[in-house]
C-alpha cells in the first residue's frame, strides 16, 4: 500500500535511481538532455531544450514535464526499450511528492 507521506531519500530516490539515473544521472557521458535528477539543482532547472519549461516544479505536477514525460503513452519515460517501465505505484508516488 502505498505510504501516507512521500518522502525524497525514502520512495522516490530509489525509484529514480532505478529507472531514471542511468540516462538522466551523475554520468556526464550517458546523460540524455543534459537533464540531471540526481540533483535538486539539475532536476529544478530549466530544461536546455526549452529554457521556459522545467522538469520538476515543486508544487506543480501540471508544470511538471517529468510528469508529462512519464505518462507519456506515445513516448513514455523510461522508453519502452529501457525495459524498466514505471508501474502505476511508481507514478502515482512521483505525482505525490511533486504535488508537496
Amino acid at each position: 500500500s502505498a505510504p501516507e507521506t512521500v518522502g525524497f531519500n525514502a520512495h522516490i530516490r530509489p525509484i529514480l535511481s532505478d529507472k531514471c539515473f542511468s540516462c538522466h544521472g551523475f554520468d556526464s557521458t550517458t546523460r540524455e538532455e543534459n537533464l540531471r535528477l540526481d540533483t535538486a539543482e539539475g532536476a529544478y532547472a530549466a530544461l536546455e531544450s526549452d529554457p521556459k519549461r522545467f522538469a520538476i516544479v515543486p508544487g506543480k505536477p501540471e508544470e511538471s514535464v517529468v510528469l508529462q514525460r512519464i505518462n507519456d503513452m506515445n513516448d513514455p519515460m523510461p522508453p519502452e526499450d529501457f525495459h524498466k517501465p514505471l508501474s502505476a505505484e511508481e507514478k502515482n508516488l512521483i505525482a505525490r511528492w511533486i504535488s508537496k
